[in-house]
Formats: C-alpha cells, sequence, structure tokens
C-alpha cells in the first residue's frame, strides 16, 4: 500500500509544486512496477470506449455491437494494447 500524503502549493506563492510533481510521479512510478498502471488504465480505456459508443453513436449501435459480441472483441484489444481508442472509434 502507498502511503498517502498530503501536499500543499501555490501557484500564485509558487511554492510546493515541484514537490507535488516529485509526489505523482513517485506514485505512478510504483503502481506501473506493480502492474496496477496498466489494469487501470486498460479499465479506463474500456469504460471510456462503452460511454463514447453509448453517447455518441447512440444506444442502437451499442447494442447492435453488443448483439454481434463486437464489444468484447474491441474490449479485448484494449487490453491487448494493440489499438487504442481512437483509431477504435474511427473503424466503428
Amino acid at each position: 500500500s502507498i502511503n498517502q500524503k498530503i501536499l500543499r502549493c501555490s501557484s500564485k506563492e509558487n511554492t510546493g509544486i515541484i514537490k507535488v510533481k516529485k509526489a505523482v510521479e513517485m506514485y505512478i512510478n510504483n503502481i506501473k512496477e506493480n502492474k496496477k498502471f496498466n489494469v487501470k488504465r486498460q479499465k479506463q480505456n474500456i469504460y471510456w470506449i462503452n460511454k463514447f459508443i453509448r453517447e455518441e453513436l447512440g444506444n442502437i449501435k451499442y447494442n447492435e455491437l453488443l448483439n454481434k459480441n463486437l464489444m468484447k472483441d474491441i474490449e479485448q484489444k484494449i487490453i491487448n494494447g494493440k489499438e487504442n481508442i481512437y483509431d477504435l472509434v474511427k473503424k466503428i
């Protein structure tokens, strides 16, 4: 488990920004080492591709993709890192 820190910074006073930046970088490096970063990023991408298709392409298209099991294929491509969500959306 990562120790939680509360840090202060002020862009107005130009203080603490470097400490916050370093803390964020340390956090990201730690979760990348633990493979949590990639898993979380995959889940985020899957969430956003589903949300985008439903909202931008409509529920009819989304349900069509679900019924044809194409959403599983799209999600698997995200998990495998074969394509990013922007390229997948262009293909739909």
